[in-house]
């Protein structure tokens, strides 16, 4: 179990703790299908970026973490972190904070984490961050009077990680990030504003 004498709402300063997370993270990204780095000898990883995200009365925080190479340039992952009171599927440790106690979970699969992101979709608006904003965008498509009604990970191994919405919604969730535009997302951008014949 990893231990913090700090709030889990003051995490995104509590480098201790982010430090022995990073810990676990290794051993949970080296076994994710995700994870593009196994074929390479892996220096160290670190946080790049902690930041927090606030749902109704749950805070979830982006985590970006760094990771580097002897034999391969630096790559870049996302895995949005929360926190449940059981063990499930994408828990990564047990974990006690001043304040709350469970076990640290990657957030995607997280139900409440997932309607997070449908509602700040839906909701079109930039959120606020400590060195920027989120973008959520709805496109053209999505009709002005739809709700978040259920949502479901896929039962699927996948290189990337996906969310279906409502049953007819589908949200890929590219784990790998770069620093210039990924093209796949402006292809993606342009079909899901155009209806298909």
């Amino acid at each position: 179990m990893i231990t913090s004498s700090k709030k889990w709402s003051e995490f995104a300063d509590d480098t201790n703790t982010q430090q022995a997370i990073l810990v676990e993270l290794k051993r949970v990204m080296q076994q994710a299908r995700w994870f593009g780095g196994k074929a390479y000898e892996m220096k160290a990883l670190e946080t790049d970026h902690c930041l927090p995200f606030d749902f109704e009365d749950c805070r979830y925080y982006y985590f970006i973490v760094q990771t580097s190479y002897t034999d391969h340039p630096t790559e870049y992952y996302l895995v949005p972190l929360g926190i449940a009171s059981d063990k499930g599927t994408g828990a990564i440790t047990e974990i006690s904070f001043a304040d709350t106690k469970g076990f640290l979970h990657d957030a995607v699969y997280m139900p409440h984490f997932q309607k997070s992101l449908f509602q700040s979709i839906l909701q079109d608006n930039p959120v606020a961050t400590s060195n920027g904003e989120f973008l959520f965008e709805k496109g053209k498509l999505v009709p002005e009077n739809e709700s978040f009604e259920n949502s479901r990970n896929p039962n699927v191994d996948q290189s990337n990680s996906s969310i279906f919405f409502n049953e007819k919604y589908f949200m890929k969730i590219y784990r790998k990030l770069f620093l210039q535009t990924n093209p796949e997302v402006d292809v993606l951008r342009f079909l899901g504003n155009r209806k298909l014949q």
